[in-house]
């Protein structure tokens, strides 16, 4: 069971599920890239 989260996670669509929160905050290339980095 533990070796089902080892090593390295994807993300399935994870870009085009933040498209619509980022278009509604309007964010900037910017301040896109310094969230997911904090993330």
């Amino acid at each position: 069971m533990q070796n089902e989260w080892a090593g390295a996670q994807a993300f399935s669509s994870f870009d085009t599920y933040l498209a619509s929160f980022v278009k509604y905050d309007q964010l900037s290339y910017d301040q896109v890239k310094k969230c997911i980095e904090s993330f």
